[in-house]
């Protein structure tokens, strides 16, 4: 067989550094099992780096949208629109894919995301198209929906975000399948693909007698969410905590890149910016806990699904959660607190009950290891798939 991948958003290859990198990597290579791969990327310098895969088009392509005109957002209002008013076609890239397709005959075309598929003009071939959902699209707009004292532009984004809910339907009955990482999402014509961890090896339990009271909070730092949960947590749970821990060490993997962020960081005693790490298994190494604080996002949080995958014991918030699948089990698997006091309390525990912080780190790594598997992954991509045909 052969595919065709359409890289829209994120550095691929060697540059797979983020959860969606990732995501797209580990999809990439569950084709690459099945057949050959090639790819168009639009951005710069992509070059392949595994087996059964080339790069075929590598070149950066804007793909902003102007601001929607008066009519198009009178359009939105009456819910007078068409997929292409919500999501419209870029003519440059379209071309670069007509040209690769009538080059070579691809069985399936695979592509991230609904609105890039449609930027790409991808529905042209519909009958061959895969996308992979990932993020509910109506919740990205609403967490990018924009502070503004107008109330036209808060209507219009209201308006918008349910005209994105309706195509995102039009375009699932459409297209051959679909993958999604949200079990609770119930998307037509669409199968549950988890996000899975990079690492493939776990870490031993946590030695209590030679770690020191680290917690370690991973994240993307040009990300809406993860500034909003560590600044939340530097502000309101970590002073809480340290009036039990007065040793207790934050410890933040990923380059902080808001100056207002960076400043509060620098003035909390014992936060450790560790910024970009080559080594991140170390990392988690020396923590005795991890937190996931989320308060905003959309589809799995990856970070928690990677500290389950290494072994080691996290407490997160009910949005930190999100996507994760039914088997995990609050308190068995995970530790949850929506509420600062309790959110430091549970960190507490997890520093001092080498029982407790063990036995929730074996159990979330055992079911890590039946239901985020790479085989698992591979085996649900295969099926999607073969019944494209």
């Amino acid at each position: 067989m052969r595919f065709l991948f359409v890289n829209n958003i994120f550095p691929l290859f060697a540059k797979a550094d983020s959860g969606a990198s990732v995501r797209s990597m580990r999809i990439i290579d569950a084709l690459t099992q099945i057949g050959h791969v090639d790819v168009i990327s639009f951005l710069n310098d992509e070059k392949s780096n595994i087996d059964n895969c080339d790069v075929i088009y590598s070149q950066f392509a804007s793909g902003a949208r102007a601001l929607p005109s008066i009519k198009e957002k009178i359009q939105l209002a009456l819910h007078r629109y068409s997929i292409s008013d919500v999501w419209p076609v870029n003519e440059s890239k379209q071309s670069v894919i007509r040209t690769a397709i009538g080059k070579k005959k691809y069985d399936v075309i695979v592509v991230r995301y609904i609105d890039k598929a449609c930027e790409c003009g991808l529905l042209e071939y519909a009958d061959r198209l895969i996308v992979d959902v990932d993020d509910d699209p109506k919740s990205v707009v609403r967490l990018h929906q924009p502070v503004s004292s107008f109330l036209s532009k808060i209507f219009w984004h209201h308006f918008y975000a349910n005209a994105v809910e309706s195509v995102t339907l039009e375009v699932l009955s459409r297209v051959k399948g679909a993958f999604n990482s949200q079990p609770e999402k119930h998307y037509p014509n669409t199968t549950y693909l988890p996000n899975i961890s990079k690492f493939s090896a776990s870490l031993p339990n946590v030695d209590f007698s030679v770690t020191q009271e680290n917690i370690l909070f991973i994240g993307k730092m040009d990300h809406k969410p993860n500034i909003q949960a560590l600044d939340h947590f530097l502000k309101y749970i970590f002073p809480i905590l340290k009036k039990s821990h007065p040793n207790a060490i934050v410890r933040v993997v990923g380059k902080i890149v808001d100056s207002r962020l960076l400043q509060l960081c620098h003035s909390i005693p014992n936060v450790v910016l560790c910024g970009f790490v080559d080594d991140i298994i170390t990392e988690y190494d020396v923590c005795r806990c991890v937190v996931v604080p989320l308060l905003s996002g959309t589809g799995t949080s990856v970070k928690l699904v990677e500290a389950m995958s290494l072994n080691r014991a996290v407490v997160t918030t009910t949005i930190g959660k999100r996507g994760l699948h039914e088997a995990f089990a609050e308190g068995n698997d995970f530790l949850l607190a929506d509420k600062d006091e309790d959110f430091a309390y549970a960190i507490s525990h997890l520093l001092d009950d080498e029982h407790l912080n063990h036995k929730v780190a074996n159990s979330a790594y055992q079911k890590v290891k039946r239901f985020y598997s790479e085989e698992m992954f591979n085996h649900i991509v295969k099926n999607v798939i073969f019944n494209a045909q």
